[in-house]
């Protein structure tokens, strides 16, 4: 098992140049003392979401003008970067408050009701550009503060993950700290993490997986419910928003299942030796190539360019 690799190589590299423009002691600070020294104008700039737009443009308001902008990405022709460069990175989306309906409810028919009524187009739409985010409904409008937080839909996916579990995690986020606040170099931090993973991962994986097995009766029931839902819609005459949001809600919780199954067999083939680290990390079968390509030229074809 090997992690020194060319794109984790590259991706720590970005960081160790952004690293001396960083003040003494940045490790220790947190979200707040970010937005204090941005404020300030003791930062350049800083990350933040939906959720931090609206009370960090009230407090620069008079101060300064306010930018927006995309996290600087290397281009293909990039000299130093360029060959780890598969494209834009895809956006997953989720919804940021979920209701729930409790069995004690004294009123379930009340609270549903309330729910379907938050959960429609119009009511979805008021609500969020009330409160600065973005609905979870498609075809809404955005407030004109948020246009620019819309996720992008079509890119690559990011790469398989560091940790596996509570040890192995915290291993990591030691070295991490380490490593940015240059006390170890890059390839020290990522042999000295592969060793500790080898010796933790086998360990935290099978208890990953006891977890994981431990909820799929749950996946099970909640798969059958939404395809017998969808099934239903399919098959009752509903109107066809209505047939294409079950169809979305089944989808979504399919590709959610296999995306999990996905990332479990990658762990799996790490532990047992056969570590798609030791290459191309994120490399794919000229089949995979293929389908992609096909997938784009007929979205494209649809689209009409």
């Amino acid at each position: 098992m090997a992690f020194n690799i060319r794109p984790f190589e590259a991706k720590f590299k970005i960081l160790e140049e952004l690293l001396g423009f960083f003040q003494p002691g940045f490790t220790g600070l947190g979200r707040d003392e970010g937005v204090m020294l941005f404020i300030q104008q003791g930062a350049v700039f800083m990350t933040a979401g939906t959720w931090d737009q609206g009370g960090i443009r009230d407090q620069a308001k008079g101060i300064f003008e306010l930018g927006l902008i995309n996290f600087p990405f290397p281009t293909k022709d990039d000299p130093d970067y360029g060959d780890v460069v598969e494209g834009p990175v895809y956006e997953s989306s989720w919804n940021g408050f979920p209701f729930g309906l409790v069995r004690t409810s004294k009123h379930p028919d009340v609270a549903i009701d309330f729910m379907q009524y938050l959960s429609s187009r119009d009511i979805n739409e008021r609500l969020n550009i009330k409160i600065g985010w973005i609905p979870v409904i498609q075809d809404t409008r955005v407030s004109d503060d948020v246009k620019a937080f819309q996720p992008n839909m079509k890119g690559t996916r990011g790469g398989p993950p560091f940790t596996i579990g509570g040890d192995t995690m915290t291993k990591w986020e030691q070295l991490y700290s380490l490593f940015k606040v240059q006390k170890i170099s890059i390839w020290e931090m990522l042999e000295e993490y592969a060793e500790y993973y080898k010796q933790k991962g086998p360990d935290e994986y099978q208890e990953m997986v006891r977890n994981e097995r431990r909820g799929t009766p749950g996946d099970e029931r909640m798969v059958a419910m939404l395809r017998a839902q969808m099934v239903n819609a399919q098959q009752s005459g509903y109107a066809p928003d209505r047939v294409a949001l079950e169809e979305a809600k089944y989808r979504r919780v399919m590709q959610w299942l296999t995306h999990k199954g996905f990332m479990n067999g990658l762990l799996m083939r790490i532990q047992e030796g056969n570590s798609p680290f030791e290459g191309d990390a994120y490399g794919m079968s000229t089949v995979a190539k293929e389908a992609v390509r096909a997938r784009i030229k007929a979205e494209l074809e649809r689209e009409g360019k």
